[in-house]
């Protein structure tokens, strides 16, 4: 790991532990996300979230949502980078923790699906096409 990655990784846990601290200016403000999971490639914070909808009860989350950022400051939104029906075998509820590791050019996300397994989605780029 770089030194300068690894003090964009620090800062970001900083960050992390702020906001949870003093609750202010979180980065994600216009929809309902948990279990941030972040990873830097080529200068670029990409945080992969779980999503939860507005209209659960108990929750309802069935996709995965994408943020990045070059100076962590400022967040792009990049969408649904992944969802419940990228696996056939997953129901229709519980798109978990994901993670996205890096090995041999290719981007890896680990998609924890409640009560049924972990699924696996390979990419050629951090930011989907999954």
């Amino acid at each position: 790991m770089t030194h300068k990655r690894y003090k964009i990784l620090l800062v970001l846990g900083v960050l992390f532990c702020l906001a949870k601290t003093f609750g202010q200016n979180p980065i994600i403000q216009t929809r309902y996300t948990a279990d941030p999971a972040p990873m830097v490639y080529h200068d670029t914070v990409f945080l992969y979230t779980s999503h939860d909808q507005p209209d659960a009860v108990g929750f309802k989350m069935t996709d995965w949502l994408l943020y990045t950022s070059t100076d962590m400051v400022n967040w792009t939104d990049r969408g649904t980078v992944a969802s419940l029906k990228d696996f056939k075998w997953a129901g229709k509820n519980g798109a978990w923790a994901p993670q996205v590791i890096r090995r041999n050019g290719k981007f890896y996300m680990y998609c924890p699906i409640h009560l049924g397994g972990i699924g696996v989605l390979i990419s050629n780029s951090p930011t989907g096409h999954l």
